[in-house]
């Protein structure tokens, strides 16, 4: 005052109002403060206020939530002043709200307090009103967000202080949590759009809180109040300037005042203008009137909306449908992922013109094509970040991982990735709809490959049954000989010239060859007559009809698909022994799938695997493969089945998914909650199922793409030939029916010439000849076929065919034996 000011404006709190007050009063000096203005002490006539008195807002709010219980926490002087007024308030108008006031040094402390009203009350509202600075408030509102997302939180917070807008809530951008404050700034008004746009520019070494995309409250009052300082001075003549000294002396005894000091305060009063903070004006008593407060509100499923305002005077508190308060469409969304094959992975090769991948061109993969196309269709730019810690996403000691926190966080817009949809993620983040299903598998080693067997076509049917044919055929060709011999009805009468002689078709070897062909289904020249043989006839037909229809419907499959002695073929086999280790990842879906479980099989697996002694989990899905590869056969790895489909397809071709799925679940696009995206997300990628793009990266990247490893020569054919191509026969599979074919021609032929040397030692016996000129007279014969002259004269013979039940005689005629011999005979006789 002394060196010739001719106002003062500035911040007071509480305890250094009663020195601005005694000040202004003494020396009738204008003061501006922006500072929270005083009721519960006499004001002076010379001070203005710049913050708005507030309170009825606080109050009226409370009254349309109906809050009957309020928790007032605080960490000043000046939210004691601010209470005060509320009081007031609650008294004028003789509200029964109950206010707990409790005065809270520290973010730990006030952490503490909201701990212990949450574990009293954790299924009813609690209302809590946060008077405190801006970084504590955040900070206090994101880590009840983190710290309690697993549980029923029912905290809806109310703003004290007029800073919401301040606040940094990237984290309940689309949601979380009921937090409601009032806000003096409209970011929409031009004159704030034209103050950020020239305070982001300056250099905040000398402008503090300079350089960001928000102003404070404080900086915005501070310049309004400069504004509204210039418009005053303006008003005052300029004579008055020039005839009143523009010093004081601050020593004088009594004081002297400023002579002009109520020119300049009603001049200051009589202003009004539009700020940054809104309308200003002044009331008689230098408080502000006729201002508007919007009221922000964030919903457990709504990001930051518009939902009402508040004006003082008559007009008070009006409510309005939300308007969410979007955040700028031309930023470039950020997209965490994670590597894993193939669903993203880093390129290996250069680019053609040199040098390096940047940006999203260094990935590659079936989640990367995913990007590309929702960015598409939902036209946004997006930047791929990989997940720092390599993780999907896990709820441990109070705190999420992975891609699930770097949603929760706000540090994503989206997560693209195999990451699987679970009823605890969907708790705090949203999903789309799956855009790929899968199911938890088990992948183990391949055992060694059983040889290949010539005789393969017998493995349809067990040893045991085997051996039960053999016996079958044999007691069956046993008992048709003996019913056969004692049936009367399988016997005849047979005349020749030596007499009459019986006969029976079903001699023992008759037997058998009848058993042989009724079993290939061939049939036989001679059938049963008697009941009991055609008893017996009718059984083995059936026998045969049924294990020839066995082996052919198993047949197919035991020829084309290669049989290996796999210890484990499911979950039961895994959860019943403990020679074999198996493990999960040490986060995830699949650890989480098998400790929530109730059933009986899985129970004891998880017992198992969380065993401290038993050490199977594992950080990664490449860590789990290789552990899998390099243990020969002694652990087995759970994972998602269709990543477990991809490794088995690719080189060193080791590895095998055993048994089906345990579950059945999906992939999804992770989103946080309340994001303006999901919508979009989820229409995209119907789409794209609906349009065959999804099925045709799958087979793309599963199927073709042959750097991530050789594909395996069993995909490969798959993938190249048709199926019925693919599933051709091996020549060593069915070699051994070749084997018996050529068996059974050499043993035929080894059989003929036994007989021809049988034959021709017996002809040559009796017809007393020698052996030699014998066995090459029928060897000529069989060239041959025929006879010469010489040999019909000399081995003419007679011969003669019996007949059943009469004999009919033949002129006299000469013949050829089959055996080769001639026979002269009185006649010929024909079976009628």
């Amino acid at each position: 005052m002394a060196h010739g000011i001719v106002a003062i404006f500035g911040l007071y709190t509480p305890k250094t109002a009663d020195a601005v007050t005694s000040y202004t009063r003494t020396f009738q000096m204008p003061f501006v403060g922006i500072g929270q203005s005083e009721t519960y002490r006499p004001v002076s006539p010379f001070q203005l206020s710049m913050r708005p008195r507030y309170e009825k807002a606080l109050v009226d709010i409370m009254i349309s939530f109906g809050w009957r219980d309020v928790h007032y926490l605080h960490d000043t002087d000046e939210g004691i002043a601010r209470l005060d007024h509320i009081y007031q308030q609650i008294n004028k108008y003789k509200l029964h709200i109950n206010l707990r006031n409790k005065f809270l040094p520290d973010v730990d402390s006030t952490m503490a307090r909201l701990t212990r009203l949450q574990a009293k009350d954790q299924d009813g509202y609690k209302h809590v009103i946060l008077d405190m600075d801006t970084n504590s408030t955040s900070e206090i509102l994101t880590r009840v967000a983190r710290e309690f997302a697993t549980a029923k939180v029912n905290f809806h917070f109310l703003l004290a202080r007029l800073n919401i807008h301040e606040l940094d809530l990237s984290y309940f951008r689309n949601g979380g949590m009921n937090i409601t404050g009032f806000s003096l700034l409209d970011p929409r008004n031009a004159s704030v759009v034209n103050a950020l746009n020239d305070w982001k520019l300056l250099d905040p070494n000398l402008w503090p809180g300079a350089g960001k995309q928000r102003i404070s409250l404080d900086a915005a009052l501070g310049h309004d109040s400069v504004k509204v300082l210039v418009k005053a001075g303006r008003q005052i003549n300029t004579i008055m300037w020039r005839r009143y000294p523009h010093r004081i002396s601050c020593y004088e005894s009594p004081p002297q005042p400023w002579l002009l000091g109520q020119n300049i305060t009603d001049a200051l009063k009589s202003v009004q203008t539009d700020g940054l903070t809104g309308k200003i004006a002044f009331d008689e008593y230098g408080y502000r009137k006729d201002y508007t407060l919007d009221l922000l509100n964030i919903t457990g499923g709504r990001g930051l909306s518009k939902t009402g305002s508040w004006t003082s005077g008559k007009a008070g508190l009006q409510m309005r449908p939300p308007e969410i308060i979007k955040p700028p469409t031309n930023r470039t969304r950020i997209i965490t992922s994670i590597l894993n094959k193939p669903y993203l992975m880093e390129k290996t090769d250069k680019p053609p013109w040199g040098g390096n991948w940047t940006g999203n061109d260094r990935y590659i993969g079936f989640c990367k094509d995913i990007a590309d196309k929702v960015a598409e269709k939902c036209e946004f730019d997006y930047e791929i970040k990989v997940v720092e810690d390599s993780q999907y996403g896990y709820y441990e000691n109070g705190t999420w991982n992975g891609m699930v926190a770097e949603l929760i966080n706000g540090n994503a817009d989206l997560a693209i990735a195999d990451l699987t949809i679970t009823s605890e993620r969907e708790q705090v983040i949203d999903f789309s709809k799956p855009f790929l299903g899968t199911g938890i598998s088990i992948i183990i080693k391949k055992p060694e490959e059983t040889g290949t067997n010539v005789f393969s076509f017998m493995d349809p049917l067990s040893k045991e049954i085997w051996m039960c044919i053999i016996f079958a055929y044999i007691g069956v060709s046993v008992v048709l000989f003996l019913v056969s011999r004692f049936s009367p009805y399988e016997w005849r009468v047979e005349e020749s010239d030596s007499g009459s002689k019986i006969k029976n078709d079903f001699s023992i070897f008759n037997c058998f060859w009848f058993s042989v062909g009724a079993f290939m289904q061939q049939g036989c020249e001679i059938c049963p007559k008697s009941v009991s043989g055609r008893v017996v006839g009718c059984v083995w037909w059936f026998f045969t009809l049924i294990i020839i229809s066995s082996y052919t419907a198993n047949l197919a499959a035991f020829l084309t698909v290669s049989r290996m002695n796999s210890p484990i073929r499911s979950a039961d086999d895994l959860s019943r022994q403990t020679d074999i280790q198996y493990g999960t990842l040490n986060s995830g879906t699949t650890k989480e799938f098998f400790r929530r479980s109730k059933v009986s099989t899985y129970e004891r697996m998880w017992a198992y695997m969380s065993s401290p002694e038993n050490d199977v989990f594992m950080p990664t899905t490449q860590e789990g493969v290789a552990r899998v590869r390099d243990a020969n056969g002694k652990y087995a790895f759970l994972l998602e089945s269709t990543t477990n489909d991809f490794i088995n397809s690719r080189d060193p071709c080791n590895t095998m998914k055993v048994g089906s799925n345990l579950d059945s679940k999906g992939f999804g696009i992770g989103l946080p909650k309340g994001s303006d995206l999901t919508n979009d997300a989820t229409l995209a990628v119907l789409e794209l199922l609906e349009e065959g793009d999804l099925d045709r990266w799958r087979k793309k990247w599963w199927n073709e793409w042959s750097s991530g490893g050789k594909i395996c020569d069993d995909v490969a054919q798959l993938d190249t030939q048709d199926a019925a191509a693919s599933m051709a026969l091996s020549i060593m599979k069915i070699a051994g029916i070749f084997l018996i074919l050529i068996g059974g021609m050499v043993a035929a032929m080894l059989i003929s010439a036994l007989e021809i040397l049988y034959k021709s030692k017996m002809d040559a016996k009796r017809g007393q000849r020698d052996f030699t000129t014998e066995f090459c007279a029928k060897a000529k014969m069989a060239m041959n076929g025929k006879l010469d002259k010489e040999q019909i004269s000399r081995e003419a013979s007679p011969v003669h065919k019996s007949v059943s039940t009469y004999t009919y005689t033949a002129p006299s005629a000469n013949l050829i034996n089959l055996d080769g011999s001639y026979t002269e005979g009185n006649n010929t006789h024909t079976d009628v």
